[in-house]
């Protein structure tokens, strides 16, 4: 394990940790679940949220963590893939998960729109994102246009006609401790 990696996976353990018991709550994880994480890194968090799960998957495009992540996690397949392309086949999951992660995607609404197609009719999206209109979202959305990342952060009333536009139901967004949680139904 890379020392990165490893300092990476203890900060965001750290950072997200207090979010988990919701997300758990809003993906409805059970022993039949079958759960995929767009963006899910190392598996850090996902180890947390997806205890229990019948079947779980980390979608991620960069290869070291790809790499670290299958050295680190037991139990979970990586695919090294965008989120506009997800590599399973239609209706695969029960619970998609997006947790700070797609502001990093070029094109959310066709990541959206594969989000759509893997999950199974009444599957569960769970979306967490920083808040732009708040300090904390601000300083980081600062951050990532200083660094160059081509992050886009939206507030939580354009997420959700996001996830409206590419056919989700049942949408609506909450407070997170650190920024929201957008989720919905397919």
């Amino acid at each position: 394990m890379g020392l990165v990696d490893a300092v990476g996976d203890a900060l965001t353990l750290r950072a997200r940790m207090g979010d988990v018991p919701r997300v758990r709550a809003l993906a409805q994880v059970g022993p039949t679940t079958r759960l995929l994480d767009v963006g899910g890194g190392t598996g850090a968090i996902t180890a947390r949220v997806a205890e229990g799960a019948a079947k779980v998957w980390v979608l991620e495009p960069h290869p070291r963590k790809v790499r670290h992540g299958r050295g680190a996690q037991d139990g979970m397949a990586f695919l090294q893939a965008s989120a506009e392309r997800i590599p399973l086949p239609d209706q695969a999951c029960d619970v998609v998960l997006a947790i700070v992660s797609l502001h990093h995607v070029p094109d959310a609404p066709a990541a959206l729109r594969e989000a759509w197609r893997v999950l199974a009719h009444g599957g569960r999206l769970v979306v967490q994102e920083s808040d732009p209109a708040t300090d904390q979202g601000r300083r980081l959305a600062h951050v990532e246009a200083w660094l160059g990342t081509g992050a886009t952060f939206r507030v939580p009333e354009e997420w959700c006609a996001l996830l409206r536009e590419a056919g989700f139901r049942d949408v609506a967004w909450e407070r997170a401790r650190r920024g929201f949680f957008v989720h919905a139904r397919r």
